[in-house]
Order: structure tokens, then C-alpha cells, then sequence
């Protein structure tokens, strides 16, 4: 390690999410050694330009030289895997992109899920919302909730294909902040079209070992915000979009001025106010960059999702969309 207050991170891959990953790794104090991709990426060159990289990289083999002291996976979801695989043996803290693999079915066997030193990008464990949801939650056998996931919401069609990728690949985000903040599944029942070719949406009733339950509700093609609405004892806490938090704890009522009128009724609170890191970054990669950064210093992971979360959030996908799957029971 050079510099013990600013240690060296490399990047693999470009995608349009890799910005935000370095402009949260550069803030928290990384120092951006070098950017791996493909000797003809033009995205990534850019990329090496517009935030002074140290070195650009064409191959994985040139990356151990270097000896970063942390290393981020950004490929797509079908190479996630095999350049983890190549990388875990420089014994350094990794940060993975979601959801590692295409299906739960392509976990390989012998994949140490445990990992002390990997992180799985699931960034909206650190939103201040999420954070303050856990913090606030008491008695999870008195807490019901209901999630709302609408996918592809911009488009008017979509493909069977499409729609089961974006079920795996993008509202396993929301799976694994149903485990993160309730615990295991013990079960759920699902609801959906009988003909799978159609799938326009899918309705399910969670029950978590904790005592916990949660309604969800995913819809495809509907021009929607994913939002949730967490039910505990004298307060509900309504997340629309996820990142931002509304808290009632009352409801004040308005009688009518005249007899022709109607009440009014207002659900009142404490007023919330985003983290300011996620105001300035997108939000939760300030903070994953942070525990990061711990990872090199052999302090453990507190809020980070590990391989077996992201295992978890994928098997939860597959529950809802296989009805021969057999982890959770219908």
C-alpha cells in the first residue's frame, strides 16, 4: 500500500453507472490508479481522461502489477463472475456490481459467499432512508409493509425476456432491502398471469422468520415510481422514490366550514432531510465507498451486501418467477 491515507483502487469496466462508482470513490479519498477495459473502448478512454486516471489498462493480467488496494467490478452481468473469479486471488477488498450473476442458478459451487473482502454493489442498504428505516424499526413481528416495483417503466412493450432480466437484474435491489431490513424468507405465496409469456405483473405475500410480513406488487410497463410504505406501531414510514423519506405519525383532521362540506385529512410528522453525501453523490455510493475503504483496513463490513446476499435477493427473484422453485413454498 503507498499512500495509508489515500490507497489505490482500479475500476474494470466502463457501463453508464461507472461515474457515479468513481466520482464516490475519488470523494471518499481513493486515489484512481488505473481503468481497466477493452483496448477499444471509447467510453472507458474518456473515462480515463475526464478524471485523470493514473494508467489505462487493456488486459486483467496488468492490473496485479500495479498492486491496488482495491479493486471494482463494473462489467456486465455476464462476464461479473468470471473477472471475479480472476481477480479474488490478489487477496484484496472488491467491490462487485449487482447482481454478480444472470441467475441464481449460475452461483458457482465452490464460491466462497463469505467472503470477508467483497462487497456486492447493493447501494441502497447505505441510502440515509434505508438507514434511518432500520434504526427505527423496533419489533419486526409488529412490522407489515407493501412495495410497489414498477420495471421498464418508460417503455410501452417489452419483451418475456426483457421483463425476467429486469425482474433479476434491477428489482433485486428492492429483494435485498426486503431481507436487509426484515431478515430471511419463510415463505411466499404468488400470485401472477397463469400464461408466463404474458407476465404483466406479479403480486406476492412475504413472511420473514423475523415475524415480519410485506405485500409486493411488481408491474411492467406502467409509468411508476418503486415505492414502500412500512407500517409499524403509531408510525408509517413512505418511501417514494426509495432514496426519500416521509414519516407520519398523526393525522390531522379539517372539519368542513359548512354543512355542504367535506373533511380534510393530512398525514403529519417529523420532517426527514437526506444525508447531505447523498444529495452530493447518487445516493448510497458515498457510503459504500466508505466501508470500502474500511475493508482495506481489515475493519469489517457493517452495512455492505455479502456474495450470499446477492445469492439471497437472486433466489427471492426466481420464487416469483418459477413456480417449480422450490427454496420458499407457494
Amino acid at each position: 500500500m503507498g499512500n495509508i491515507l489515500k490507497p489505490k483502487i482500479c475500476f474494470v469496466g466502463a457501463g453508464s453507472i461507472a461515474p457515479f462508482h468513481i466520482s464516490a470513490a475519488k470523494g471518499v479519498g481513493f486515489e484512481l490508479s488505473a481503468i481497466c477495459a477493452k483496448p477499444n473502448s471509447i467510453r472507458a478512454k474518456k473515462l480515463f481522461e475526464k478524471y485523470n486516471f493514473n494508467y489505462y489498462l487493456e488486459n486483467l493480467e496488468e492490473i496485479q502489477k500495479f498492486k491496488p488496494d482495491a479493486v471494482v467490478i463494473l462489467s456486465n452481468t455476464q462476464n461479473l463472475m468470471r473477472i471475479y473469479k480472476q481477480l479474488h486471488a490478489l487477496s484484496i477488498p472488491i467491490l462487485i456490481e449487482k447482481p454478480v450473476v444472470e441467475s441464481v442458478y449460475e452461483f458457482p459451487e465452490n464460491i466462497d459467499l463469505d467472503h470477508k473482502k467483497t462487497i456486492v454493489g447493493y447501494n441502497r442498504r447505505f441510502y440515509s432512508s434505508i438507514q434511518f428505516v432500520k434504526a427505527n424499526l423496533g419489533d419486526l413481528n409488529q412490522v407489515h409493509s407493501s412495495w410497489v416495483i414498477s420495471e421498464l417503466s418508460t417503455y410501452q412493450e417489452s419483451s418475456i425476456s426483457e421483463k425476467i432480466r429486469a425482474l433479476r437484474e434491477n428489482s433485486v435491489h428492492i429483494f435485498d432491502l426486503l431481507l436487509y431490513l426484515f431478515g430471511s424468507v419463510k415463505n411466499i405465496t404468488v400470485e401472477r398471469d397463469p400464461i408466463i409469456s404474458k407476465l404483466t405483473c406479479i403480486s406476492a405475500l412475504v413472511k420473514f422468520n423475523s415475524g415480519a410480513t410485506a405485500s409486493l406488487n411488481v408491474s411492467f410497463n406502467i409509468p411508476n415510481l418503486y415505492e414502500a410504505k412500512i407500517y409499524v406501531p403509531c408510525r408509517v414510514f413512505n418511501l417514494k422514490p426509495i432514496e426519500n423519506l416521509f414519516e407520519f405519525s398523526k393525522i390531522q383532521v379539517t372539519e368542513p366550514i359548512n354543512e355542504n362540506g367535506s373533511r380534510e385529512y393530512k398525514a403529519d410528522g417529523p420532517v426527514w432531510k437526506m444525508d447531505k453525501v447523498d444529495s452530493q453523490f447518487k445516493p448510497g455510493f458515498y457510503r459504500q465507498y466508505e466501508e470500502l475503504k474500511r475493508l482495506i483496513f481489515e475493519i469489517p463490513c457493517n452495512v455492505g451486501a455479502s456474495l450470499r446476499d446477492a445469492k439471497a435477493a437472486l433466489q427471492f427473484a426466481e420464487a416469483l418467477l418459477d413456480r417449480e422453485y422450490k427454496q420458499y413454498s407457494d
